[in-house]
């Protein structure tokens, strides 16, 4: 050990942060086509979460309230994942279960909201805050999106939850297309 090393301060990064919006400040994040039903939405939503009830919410969003929080535990940096409910949803992305049909094109202009937000509040910060995206795994080309979307706007990293319950794992349904002669691996062999 260097004789310097014992006065050195540690540097503290936490790994496992969550911030998100108020549900008011998501409405300017979405695409104009969306806004009227979130306002109708809106008006109707009460958070099933008593728990974020109170001031300790707001650190979700509060910049200045979050980094001096954060300093006076000694962090100087984090990761961070989503905690709020995003626009259209019934509690937490999460907690949520996989969206059905119906609901994914609300869902995915919600979570999309999320990230705009998420994006905007992680560069007032970009040296301290790594931000984890939300992504939807309903439509690949919008996952796929979604994933260059996240890349270009600064964030960190993709959370893929929920993840889709199903009787037959994903590895094995792209096995079967694979060798079913319906996939891009496929060939034909004569006889």
């Amino acid at each position: 050990m260097h004789p310097n090393d014992a006065e050195r301060p540690y540097i503290t990064i936490t790994a496992d942060t969550h911030a998100g919006a108020a549900i008011d400040m998501y409405r300017e994040y979405l695409d104009p086509a969306d806004r009227a039903d979130f306002d109708a939405w809106r008006g109707a939503y009460r958070n099933p979460s008593k728990k974020l009830l109170g001031n300790k919410k707001t650190k979700n969003w509060d910049s200045a309230e979050r980094r001096a929080d954060l300093e006076s535990d000694g962090v100087v940096g984090e990761v961070i994942f989503p905690n709020t409910v995003p626009p259209f949803y019934d509690k937490a992305y999460h907690v949520s279960p996989l969206a059905k049909p119906e609901q994914y094109p609300r869902w995915l202009a919600g979570t999309r909201a999320h990230n705009r937000w998420l994006a905007d509040f992680c560069a007032e910060e970009p040296q301290r805050r790594a931000g984890i995206g939300l992504l939807h795994l309903n439509d690949i080309d919008d996952a796929i999106a979604d994933v260059r979307w996240i890349a270009e706007h600064g964030l960190r990293g993709g959370v893929l939850l929920p993840l889709p319950r199903s009787t037959t794992s994903i590895s094995s349904r792209c096995r079967r297309r694979t060798t079913s002669g319906s996939g891009p691996r496929s060939r034909t062999t004569a006889s």
